[in-house]
C-alpha cells in the first residue's frame, strides 16, 4: 500500500475522483470505487469525544469487501442434453469492509519528528475499540466506524517524516442492526 502513497503514481485527490464518478449512477458508485486507492479527507473520533481529529495530508483510502458465501456439493444429474455442473449456493451474507489506510505525518517546521499527530494515531491504533469515521469515500459504502486491526510504523526518511499504514475492518453497532432487522 505504501507504494501507492509514496511510489512515482500519485493517486489522485478526492476533487478529481469525485468528478469523474459524479456521472456514475449512484447504485453502481459503490462498484466503481470498490478496491480503488483514492486520496481523500479522513477523520477520526471516539464516541466519547466531541471533536473530529482530521488526518493531516489526506491519506489514501482503500476499500475492498466481499461475500460470504455457504456451497455445498450436490450429486450431478444429467437432464436432456445438459449436465449441471458446481455447486449449490446456500447462504449469502455480505463480510467485513477491509479498508486499508496509509499516509504520512509531517511536522510544521520541517526540523523534528510530528510527535503530537503521531501520538494521536498511535492512541487510536492500540484503543482497544471501534473508531468513528467521517469519510467521503467511506460515507458511499456506508462505513460508520473502523476496528483497526493492524497497523505500521515503518522508516520514514527525514525526522520531521512519519508514514504510517492501517489495516481496518468495517464496524457495525449490533445493538443497531437488531433495531433495523426488527
Amino acid at each position: 500500500m505504501l507504494e501507492f502513497v509514496f511510489g512515482t503514481a500519485v493517486p489522485p485527490y478526492w476533487r478529481q475522483v469525485e468528478q469523474q464518478i459524479a456521472s456514475v449512477p449512484d447504485d453502481l458508485k459503490r462498484e466503481a470505487l470498490l478496491g480503488v486507492d483514492t486520496q481523500c479527507p479522513l477523520s477520526l473520533k471516539w464516541e466519547s469525544e466531541g471533536e473530529w481529529w482530521q488526518m493531516p495530508l489526506d491519506p489514501v483510502v482503500s476499500v475492498r469487501g466481499r461475500n460470504e458465501i455457504v456451497k455445498r456439493s450436490v450429486l450431478k444429474v444429467k437432464t436432456g442434453d445438459k449436465e449441471r455442473r458446481g455447486t449449490v449456493k446456500e447462504l449469502w451474507s455480505q463480510g467485513d469492509y477491509e479498508v486499508s489506510i496509509a499516509g504520512v505525518l509531517m511536522s510544521g517546521d520541517g526540523c523534528e519528528l510530528p510527535e503530537t499527530a503521531l501520538r494521536k494515531l498511535r492512541g487510536y491504533c492500540e484503543g482497544r475499540e471501534s473508531v468513528e469515521v467521517l469519510s467521503p469515500l467511506l460515507d458511499i459504502f456506508g462505513i460508520r466506524r473502523l476496528a483497526i486491526e493492524s497497523f505500521e510504523f515503518p522508516h520514514t526518511a527525514g525526522m520531521e517524516n512519519q508514514m504510517y499504514a492501517l489495516t481496518c475492518s468495517s464496524d457495525d453497532f449490533y445493538k443497531e442492526s437488531l433495531l433495523i432487522a426488527e
